[in-house]
């Protein structure tokens, strides 16, 4: 792995740094990934060769994670990606969708205090029969989270700087060495509003189809594969879950997962 200085370490480093392992075996096949700034993208490079070239230092992330993340199970096939965090049991998820600072993040981080796998905080990869690929990476945190989550979740966890802010890393509780796959029970569209009671709002495919373009996603770019996944979506349950204390909102996720 190659990083430019900077941005690209604050933002890559420490997600990888409890991946890391002292030594490989002689005759295991290596892949090499680098990451470049150039003047208006980074860009990713495996191999040497070119793989993608985005905006945003956290697009470029997305993309190695998924890429490191398939290496593990090389029979797997990416269908779609959504910008979105997922939590479950070690055989089916809810899909936590939603705009940055909409809490995600915490609420996967809840969701693990209680027993949940985390399957992904920020980039969901869904295979070709929908199922979600694990990302065995840590958690990210912003410093906004902590006092939600209070200090018995946070301990141990060490404070980085990330473009100009603090935040901490929570290691990955899927099983080690490992991605993985859990089957999708609903889709749900996180909105913190502070104050808020906990509640569910059933949405359409159409609604769930508009949220997830306002927070980014990607399908397989032919007739078939956009047709699976707008049908996967109209048998998805579908929600937003307007929340402002955590256990509700977690309380609302465990219930999905049990009545769906």
């Amino acid at each position: 792995m190659f990083l430019a200085p900077g941005d690209l370490v604050e933002e890559i480093a420490p997600r990888l740094a409890q991946t890391a392992v002292p030594s490989l075996p002689p005759d295991l096949p290596f892949v090499t990934f680098s990451l470049v700034n150039g003047e208006d993208r980074v860009f990713v490079f495996r191999d040497g060769v070119c793989i993608a070239a985005e905006e945003k230092t956290s697009g470029a992330r997305a993309i190695l994670l998924q890429e490191m993340a398939g290496l593990c199970d090389p029979d797997r096939e990416t269908k779609a990606i959504l910008h979105a965090g997922a939590c479950g049991t070690a055989s089916d998820c809810v899909i936590l969708a939603g705009a940055s600072h909409a809490g995600k993040s915490t609420l996967c981080a809840a969701l693990m205090a209680e027993g949940l796998f985390c399957y992904s905080d920020d980039s969901v990869v869904l295979d070709r029969q929908f199922r979600v690929a694990g990302m065995p990476f840590p958690v990210m945190l912003r410093e906004s989270s902590w006092a939600v989550l209070g200090a018995s979740v946070m301990e141990g966890s060490r404070v980085h700087r990330r473009l100009g802010h603090n935040v901490r890393f929570l290691p990955s509780n899927l099983p080690a060495n490992s991605s993985p796959s859990a089957v999708p029970k609903a889709l749900v569209f996180v909105d913190y509003q502070p104050d808020a009671r906990a509640t569910l709002q059933a949405l359409s495919p159409f609604e769930a189809l508009l949220g997830l373009r306002d927070g980014g996603f990607w399908v397989e770019h032919d007739h078939e594969s956009i047709a699976q996944f707008l049908a996967w979506i109209g048998r998805l349950g579908c929600y937003k879950l307007t929340w402002s204390a955590i256990g509700e909102a977690s309380d609302a996720v465990r219930g999905l997962l049990t009545e769906c």
